[in-house]
């Protein structure tokens, strides 16, 4: 019996940023520009939200990384001012909520991660 390919982490990520460039677009949600990039709201070293949406939003690399003034990495309480302010009533305390579920992805999990952003990919393109 052949033994299963497993699915990349690479893979999945791949994958998971062309499915937040159609649900966000490539602008960055804070000032416009493009050439977003996406950010997690919780470090991909959680794998239960990695690659899920509801932890991503698109920022340009000044708003992601660089600035001094608003960037999610470096002015990480700004970021989180400007993240309840544009995500619906209770969604930081949801989100915070899932992220402290302790959870390795399996194989299996990741073959459910591939399928459902698969899904995301081809909604709407029939």
């Amino acid at each position: 019996m052949a033994k299963k390919k497993k699915i990349s982490t690479k893979y999945l990520d791949d994958l998971f940023r062309e499915v937040c460039y159609k649900k966000f677009g490539r602008q960055c949600q804070y000032c416009g520009a493009g050439g977003g990039q996406v950010h997690h709201i919780y470090s991909r070293k959680n794998f239960w939200l990695r690659w899920d949406t509801k932890n991503a939003c698109m920022l340009c690399a000044l708003h992601h990384t660089f600035s001094s003034e608003f960037s999610a990495h470096q002015t990480p309480l700004e970021f989180t001012f400007w993240l309840q302010e544009h995500r619906p009533a209770g969604f930081i305390p949801k989100l915070r909520k899932e992220a402290m579920l302790v959870v390795r992805a399996y194989e299996i999990d990741r073959e459910s991660i591939k399928q459902s952003l698969k899904e995301e990919l081809t909604k709407g393109e029939n």
